[in-house]
């Protein structure tokens, strides 16, 4: 290797310069460490991991961590606060389908696109993208408040497909985009699973395209016996 390519690879990592060229991963830490701390790692190529308020206060499109933290019942270590809506004004300006909030999770993996479907009676939808993530299935979940039922959770299962990543795509029954929402990080389905039953049911009941009832079927095979039994009650 010659020393000017050892230099550049060495600045890379000192400045984080190469993160911008690398497909998004856990997240090198950078923020809350000391020059002489990232020069070190620097040297012996070691990535400094996140600290856990980097982590956490990341959010998209505006939000800064003084926001988060003004809203820390909101979010936690598994929880990200997803971007408000644009003004009411804006939403109602064109009767047309269209894609009103694009967000993405701190580590890039899960990609968040809101729908507005003015002519159906489902004003907004909710499309999931996830990719890079090995331990399939796995269940992000969602939560907002409704006028009319207060918070709520739902679930979106996401699950390996034959070609490209995961996906699913959700109904919001009473989501109006005027209150704060969030998002938590991918959590692998296993037999040790437990959401509280009324959870599932309206979860699946939220499938709006049968990707994501197939990707329903997938979590059923691998949790309790009854949360199989909510699962098929509420897929048929």
């Amino acid at each position: 290797m010659s020393g000017a390519s050892f230099l550049r690879r060495y600045w890379g990592r000192l400045t984080n310069a190469d993160v911008a060229r690398a497909a998004p991963s856990a997240g090198r830490g950078r923020h809350g460490y000391t020059f002489g701390q990232r020069y070190w790692a620097s040297f012996i190529g070691a990535d400094l991991p996140v600290r856990s308020e980097q982590a956490t206060g990341q959010t998209m499109y505006g939000a800064t961590p003084s926001d988060s933290s003004r809203r820390t019942d909101r979010a936690s270590a598994h929880w990200f606060l997803l971007p408000q809506f644009p003004e009411p004004d804006g939403l109602l300006a064109s009767d047309d389908e269209a894609v009103v909030v694009e967000a993405a999770s701190p580590d890039g993996r899960a990609e968040f696109f809101v729908r507005r479907h003015p002519a159906v009676g489902t004003e907004f939808t909710l499309d999931v993208v996830l990719r890079e993530f090995r331990e399939l299935p796995a269940v992000i979940s969602v939560r907002y408040t409704s006028a009319a039922d207060g918070e709520r959770t739902l679930l979106i299962p996401m699950a390996g497909q034959d070609l490209g990543p995961a996906t699913a795509q959700i109904a919001l029954p009473g989501f109006d985009g005027g209150s704060g929402w969030a998002a938590s990080v991918p959590v692998p389905v296993t037999e040790r699973t437990a959401w509280q039953a009324a959870t599932v049911s309206d979860s699946v009941e939220a499938a709006v395209n049968e990707v994501t009832r197939d990707a329903w079927r997938q979590v059923r095979e691998l949790v309790s016996e009854d949360l199989r039994l909510t699962i098929d009650e509420a897929l048929r």
